[in-house]
C-alpha cells in the first residue's frame, strides 16, 4: 500500500469512530475548539461555538422558600448561599 492509500484507510477509519478526520482532529487541538467536516457536511458550523457560561446564581433560604439573586446577599443579611438546586445529592 502506498502513503496515500494508508492515509485514506486510516482517515476513514477515523471517520468511523469519531466523525472527524485526521486534519479535523489537528485542527481542533490547534484551535482547543471541536471541529468536524461531517458536522459541516450536514448543515452545522464546522467548528462548535464555545457554550456561554450561565451566571452565578446565589441562593438563600427563606422562611417559605429559597430565593436566588444574581449578586450574592443583595440585602446584607450576613447568610450564606446554599447550593440550590442541590448538586451534592443533600436534601435541604
Amino acid at each position: 500500500m502506498s502513503a496515500t492509500q494508508w492515509y485514506v484507510a486510516l482517515d476513514v477509519v477515523s471517520i468511523i469512530n469519531t466523525d472527524k478526520t485526521i486534519a479535523d482532529h489537528v485542527i481542533s487541538m490547534s484551535t482547543g475548539r471541536d471541529c468536524s467536516t461531517v458536522r459541516s457536511s450536514m448543515g452545522e458550523p464546522y467548528c462548535k461555538t464555545d457554550p456561554i457560561p450561565e451566571p452565578p446564581l446565589y441562593c438563600y433560604r427563606t422562611l417559605a422558600s429559597v430565593n436566588c439573586y444574581a449578586t450574592p446577599d443583595p440585602y446584607n443579611t450576613g447568610k450564606r448561599p446554599i447550593d440550590w438546586p442541590p448538586t451534592r445529592g443533600r436534601s435541604l
